[in-house]
């Protein structure tokens, strides 16, 4: 029996834009690294997954597409510009 195997499409924004709920607790640089950390984590929990094959991450976040990028499968594509 053939297992399918899955290619998955992780969006990210921008840092600067992320989390803006936690602005009256956390100051823009640091909520900036949670939208970070939080993407790669994602990322990462992706690419353990048996069925997965590939991750493309699509975004305009510069550290974020650095980072993803350096990981194993996957594949880092600009964010459309509106």
């Amino acid at each position: 029996m053939l297992h399918a195997r899955w290619v998955l499409v992780v969006p990210v924004k921008e840092a600067s834009r992320g989390k803006t709920r936690l602005a009256d607790v956390l100051e823009p640089g640091a909520r900036a690294a949670l939208v970070r950390a939080m993407a790669l984590d994602t990322v990462e929990a992706v690419l353990a997954a048996p069925r997965v094959a590939r991750v493309v991450v699509v975004t305009g976040d510069g550290p974020v597409a650095a980072a993803a990028a350096a990981l194993p499968r996957v594949r880092v594509l600009p964010e459309p510009a509106p």
